[in-house]
């Protein structure tokens, strides 16, 4: 058991068949995918994978990822898949789903995490090849290291933030090229409400021209913000 804070709520992470569910007192705030999500329908069937993180929720209970989108089906949560690397020769899409070309699955559960003031686990996902026949040939051994707390050092309900890291090793006997790319292998898919084709289009035009207002918030229902601002 643990001691309780002086507020009374406390941080757990609790394993399931298929998930590993941190919470905040009674406040889910995030939960780790051991086995595979259904989709939605038939044609996203082909989409579903485990070994990522979605949903993940405000203290307020508002989801703020999502999964299986209109637009793009194979981007899950927060997810880590390299989109273009070469094996011997041959190129392997981690990322892409459709394309057939590899893909990440869960590995292991390697331990659990809770503490008074925070809560966390870590987990290894096997990134793989995938050959014509349809078998796996797994490349990468990626460990993540996930950890929740309140930003308030009270332990209140009123912020989380949530450390995430990975360290991936090639467990062949073949080195993997991660080529040039314009994005990294790490995504975050926020919630499926935020997109809509004229949110679309306003984000587009406004890549290209950075130094511009960004589109209001009304338009384009959801925000980032960087370190560098």
């Amino acid at each position: 058991s643990y001691a309780d804070p002086p507020n009374g709520i406390q941080w757990t992470c609790v394993q399931t068949d298929a998930h590993l569910i941190v919470s905040h007192g009674d406040v889910e705030v995030l939960r780790y995918n051991i086995v595979a999500p259904e989709a939605p329908d038939e044609a996203r069937a082909k989409y579903e994978r485990s070994g990522y993180i979605h949903p993940i929720y405000t203290p307020e209970g508002q989801r703020v990822t999502g999964d299986f989108a209109a637009d793009h089906p194979h981007q899950h949560g927060l997810f880590a898949a390299w989109t273009s690397t070469s094996y011997q020769g041959k190129p392997v899409d981690f990322w892409n789903q459709d394309k057939g070309l590899g893909g990440v699955l869960h590995d292991r559960v390697i331990s659990l995490e809770q503490r008074e003031k925070a809560a966390g686990f870590s987990v290894a996902v096997r990134h793989f090849a995938l050959r014509k026949d349809g078998t796996r040939f797994g490349i990468l051994d990626d460990v993540w290291k996930v950890k929740a707390q309140s930003l308030n050092s009270q332990n209140k309900n009123d912020g989380f933030r949530i450390d995430f890291s990975i360290a991936q090793t090639n467990i062949t006997e073949h080195p993997l090229t991660v080529n040039e790319y314009h994005y990294g292998g790490i995504g975050f898919r926020g919630r499926n409400d935020w997109y809509s084709s004229e949110s679309a289009k306003a984000l587009r035009e406004f890549v290209k021209q950075p130094d511009a207002e960004p589109p209001p918030i009304e338009l384009t229902r959801h925000r980032f913000l960087t370190s560098i601002g």
